[in-house]
C-alpha cells in the first residue's frame, strides 16, 4: 500500500518552525545590524537636510546686514507733506534733510482722435466711408510717434473704407510697445460718441511725447475723420532742493538717482522737507529677527544631539538622536559662534561698544542668543555706527558667498559631501543586505531539503519495522 509522508509526521519534528527560527536568527546578525544603519543614516541626512534649510534662512536674514546692503540700521524717510512727496530710504543712505519745491509733475502724452462732423456712435463704427481705398497708402495712413530720439517708436495704421473704430485700436495696440490705444464714450448713455484714446507708458518728454500725423485722404474725403483732436503733452518733473542752485528735472515723478539709498515719490506741486533718519524700531526688529532664527538653530542641534539610555532590567540601550553620530552640525554651530565673537571692533576704534554682549545681545549657558531690547536701543541711540559695523563685521564674513554658511550648505558644500556619502553607505548596505537574503535563502532550501529526506529515511524505517 502506497503511504503519503509529510515533514514532521515521521518524525514528529516541526521542522519548518525550526528553519524559520534559523532564518531569524541569521538575519538578526546579518541583516538587521545593517537595517539599523540604513535607518541611522537616512534620519541622519533628513536632519542634515531640515538643518541646511534653517541655515539658509539665517543666511540670507544676516546678508541684509551686509556691507553690499547697507548695513543693519535701517533708515526712514520723513516728509513735513506727503501730499507733495514721500520718500522711502534703504539702510546705504546717509542721515539728511532735503527741502523740495516741486513746480511741475511728469505726466504722460494723452491723444484724442475724433471727427468734426462725424459723431461715432458704436466702437464698431467706420472711421470714413468716404476714403478711397484707390488712394496711396501714405494718404491712408495714420502715423502714431511715441518718444524722441533714439527712443521713438513709430507705429502706422492704413485704413480704408471700411475700417473701424475697433480695428484701428486693435492694429495699433498690436504694434506699439510704448502706448496703448482705448475706446471712450464722450457722449451720453442715451446719446454716444465715442473717441479713440492713445495713451503713452512712459512720462516725460523723452518717452512720453506723442506725435500725430494724418494722411490727407483720411481728413479730407467726405465728412473727414480724426480732424478734430486734442493733445495732452507729456511733461517732466521739475523741482528745486534748497542748497542746489537751479531747477532739477527728471523724466519720472519717481527720483531714484538724486540722492543715493533714497526714492523720493513726487506727487503734487508744492513744499516740503523730506529727513532721512535712522529708524531703530526695524533695526530692532531686524535684530530680534536674526536671534530667533539663530536660536531656533541651536535648539535644533541639541534635540536632534541627544543620546537617552534606555533600561529594561539588566539589558541596557542607548538611543541616539538623528544628528547625534555626526560632527558636522556642532562644526557649523561653533564656526557661527566664532564669527559672532570675531567679529568685534578692533581696541584702535573711537566706539565703545566693540563687541555684541555691549549692544545687549549675549550668549547663554545653553548656547542661545538673549537680547536686551532696551540696551540694544541704547546702543544704537548713542553709537549707531559701532551697531552697524559689529553686525557688518558678522554679516560680511558669514553670509556672503564663500562665507561661513555657504561652505556648509553651498551645492557639494561639506552637508552635500556629508548626505552624499551616507546615501552610497545605504546602497552599499542595501546591496549587501539582498546578498545576504540569498545566501539565508538558499540555506533555508538547503534545509527543508535536509529534513524532507530525514522524513523519508525514518518513514522508510518506520514502515520496515511496521512489516
Amino acid at each position: 500500500m502506497l503511504l503519503i509522508n509529510f515533514s514532521g509526521l515521521a518524525s514528529g519534528i516541526d521542522s519548518e518552525a525550526l528553519i524559520e527560527a534559523t532564518i531569524q536568527a541569521q538575519e538578526g546578525v546579518r541583516i538587521t545590524p545593517k537595517e539599523d544603519k540604513i535607518s541611522d543614516l537616512e534620519d541622519t541626512n533628513s536632519a542634515l537636510e531640515e538643518l541646511k534649510t534653517k541655515l539658509s534662512t539665517l543666511q540670507s536674514t544676516v546678508k541684509g546686514f551686509a556691507s553690499i546692503n547697507g548695513g543693519i540700521v535701517a533708515k526712514q524717510a520723513i516728509s513735513s507733506n506727503e501730499s507733495v512727496i514721500t520718500g522711502a530710504a534703504n539702510n546705504s543712505a546717509a542721515s539728511g534733510t532735503y527741502s523740495f519745491t516741486v513746480t511741475q509733475l511728469a505726466k504722460n502724452a494723452t491723444v484724442s482722435l475724433a471727427s468734426a462732423g462725424t459723431t461715432y456712435s458704436s466702437s464698431s463704427a467706420t472711421i470714413n466711408s468716404s476714403i478711397n481705398p484707390g488712394a496711396a497708402a501714405a494718404d491712408r495712413t495714420i502715423t502714431v510717434d511715441v518718444g524722441t530720439g533714439a527712443n521713438q517708436e513709430s507705429v502706422d495704421v492704413v485704413i480704408d473704407n471700411t475700417t473701424t473704430l475697433d480695428q484701428f485700436v486693435t492694429e495699433f495696440n498690436t504694434n506699439s510697445t510704448k502706448a496703448i490705444a482705448t475706446i471712450v464714450n464722450v457722449g451720453t448713455t442715451a446719446a454716444t460718441d465715442h473717441v479713440v484714446m492713445i495713451t503713452s507708458n512712459e512720462q516725460g518728454e523723452d518717452d512720453g511725447t506723442i506725435a500725430l500725423t494724418i494722411g490727407t485722404e483720411i481728413t479730407t474725403a467726405g465728412t473727414g475723420a480724426f480732424d478734430d483732436n486734442t493733445t495732452s503733452q507729456a511733461t517732466n518733473a521739475e523741482f528745486s532742493v534748497d542748497g542746489i542752485g537751479g531747477t532739477i528735472v527728471r523724466q519720472s515723478n519717481t527720483v531714484s538717482d538724486l540722492v543715493a539709498g533714497v526714492t523720493f515719490n513726487l506727487a503734487a506741486t508744492g513744499t516740503a522737507t523730506v529727513s532721512i533718519q535712522n529708524d531703530n524700531a526695524t533695526t530692532a526688529s531686524s535684530a530680534q529677527e536674526f536671534i530667533e532664527i539663530y536660536n531656533e538653530i541651536v535648539e535644533y542641534v541639541r534635540e536632534n544631539n541627544e543620546i537617552t539610555r534606555e533600561e529594561d532590567g539588566e539589558d541596557v540601550e542607548n538611543i541616539f538622536g538623528s544628528l547625534a553620530k555626526t560632527r558636522l552640525d556642532d562644526n557649523a554651530l561653533t564656526s557661527l559662534r566664532s564669527d559672532i565673537s570675531g567679529s568685534s571692533i578692533s581696541d584702535g576704534s573711537a566706539e565703545t561698544i566693540t563687541i555684541f554682549a555691549a549692544m545687549g545681545i549675549t550668549t547663554q549657558r545653553d548656547g542661545t542668543l538673549e537680547f536686551d531690547a532696551d540696551e540694544f536701543e541704547t546702543a544704537l541711540n548713542s553709537e549707531p555706527n559701532a551697531v552697524k559695523d559689529l553686525f557688518q563685521n558678522f554679516a560680511d564674513t558669514t553670509s556672503l558667498t564663500g562665507g561661513t554658511i555657504d561652505q556648509y550648505i553651498r551645492f557639494n558644500g561639506l552637508f552635500d559631501t556629508t548626505t552624499t556619502g551616507n546615501s552610497e553607505q545605504i546602497s552599499n548596505l542595501n546591496d549587501q543586505i539582498a546578498r545576504q537574503r540569498q545566501i539565508i535563502e538558499a540555506q533555508a532550501a538547503q534545509l527543508r531539503a535536509r529534513f524532507a529526506r530525514l522524513e523519508g529515511l525514518i518513514g522508510n524505517l518506520q514502515n520496515q519495522q511496521s512489516s
